[in-house]
């Protein structure tokens, strides 16, 4: 069983899986091991390495918000669990 306590100190802040991440936390995206088909379609949809994600949801299906440093905003994406898991990030502050 996992204490509180134990959850909330996080001393790995890179290249964590998405799914060790928390509701709100921001983070860049490091790197994915993933089949070539899959990571053709995160990049055409805005997600491949170095693009800040907000964490919105976990679970199922896992849904990130791109960070457009641009405009500010960005879109949302649902993510299936198992791709989530191996998708590698780095926190960030």
């Amino acid at each position: 069983m996992t204490t509180i306590a134990a959850q909330s100190a996080r001393p790995e802040r890179i290249n964590l899986p998405v799914l060790q991440l928390r509701r709100g936390d921001r983070a860049r995206v490091h790197s994915a091991d993933l089949p070539a088909e899959d990571l053709e379609l995160l990049r055409a949809m805005g997600l491949r390495t170095g693009a800040r994600i907000r964490v919105c949801r976990l679970g199922k299906p896992c849904i990130l918000e791109l960070c457009d440093e641009r405009c500010g905003t960005g879109c949302r994406i649902g993510l299936d669990a198992g791709l989530a898991a191996r998708l590698m990030v780095s926190l960030e502050d």
